[in-house]
């Protein structure tokens, strides 16, 4: 008996599929919901401008003052804000490292100079 087993041929493996582009792109379907979604999309774009036109609108015949941003040639020109320094004194030319003085009350007493 072991030596029937042992004659046996050990099972070759089984070839690998071949990649099939076809059966793993989205295909029309795809394209179909893609489409479906940027035309959502813009729907909802339509309806927003649409929305805030008409709330502008109804707040200015109640009275209301409606702020509205500066335009330059038809666009809206966003306020630039300065920039903010990433840690203290950075941008005034000092140090972002905290140097704490003699007295600064977070220094203990017990701190003292190594050289001495």
């Amino acid at each position: 008996m072991i030596a029937l087993l042992a004659a046996a041929p050990a099972p070759s493996p089984s070839p690998t599929p071949q990649f099939d582009a076809a059966a793993v792109s989205p295909g029309i379907v795809g394209f179909l919901a893609t489409f479906a979604v940027v035309l959502a999309a813009l729907v909802l774009f339509q309806l927003m401008t649409r929305s805030l036109r008409r709330t502008a609108r109804n707040a200015r015949a109640a009275g209301l003052e409606v702020v509205e941003p500066p335009r330059v040639g038809g666009r809206v020109q966003l306020p630039v804000r300065a920039p903010e320094p990433t840690a203290p004194g950075v941008l005034d030319g000092g140090s972002p490292y905290e140097t704490p003085s003699s007295d600064d009350p977070r220094r203990s007493a017990d701190t003292s100079d190594p050289d001495s």
